[in-house]
């Protein structure tokens, strides 16, 4: 959580008994976007790229892979984005200034989030720092992509790296 005014939650995997304002969805997988339907229920307004937010609404094989689907055992339901993002857009609170940065490969949608001030990288599924790089072998995964990607991201090179899953890479 990027406390401020307003509280920002990168994905929605889980449930924090917090106050949130925005939930940012770094791509449409359903691991990330689980309970973005609960925090709207809280007052919260989710974010997400135009591509993941017309996969989230119908709720698309990108969404949840068949894979996910045994997993959970469940079948996401339509989400409503509130707010599109952009390449452009910048997301910010009192204490961060994130610059929307469009990465796909893991997903056709996926996005990756950047304060250059700070040089730390919310990078969602697409890159966990050294050569580790995201998946590609599922719905919408291109590996050309995801590597055009990842240089993207290792080109700013941040001092610290937030990926969607695992630890945080380097120093705060």
């Amino acid at each position: 959580m990027l406390k401020g005014k307003p509280n920002i939650l990168i994905d929605a995997g889980f449930l924090i008994d917090e106050d949130v304002d925005l939930v940012i969805l770094t791509h449409c997988h359903f691991d990330h976007h689980k309970f973005a339907k609960e925090y709207q229920k809280r007052g919260a307004k989710i974010l997400a790229s135009r591509e993941a937010a017309e996969e989230l609404k119908k709720a698309s094989e990108i969404v949840a892979p068949k894979r996910f689907r045994e997993l959970f055992k469940t079948i996401p339901n339509p989400i409503d984005v509130d707010i599109i993002l952009e390449q452009v857009d910048n997301i910010e609170n009192e204490n961060f200034k994130l610059k929307v940065l469009k990465v796909p490969g893991h997903t056709p949608c996926s996005i990756a989030l950047f304060d250059e001030a700070k040089k730390i990288l919310f990078s969602g599924d697409t890159w966990y720092g050294d050569d580790v790089i995201g998946t590609w072998n599922h719905a919408g995964g291109n590996l050309n992509e995801l590597q055009k990607s990842v240089n993207l991201l290792k080109s700013l090179n941040p001092k610290l790296l937030c990926p969607g899953h695992g630890d945080v890479v380097g120093e705060s």
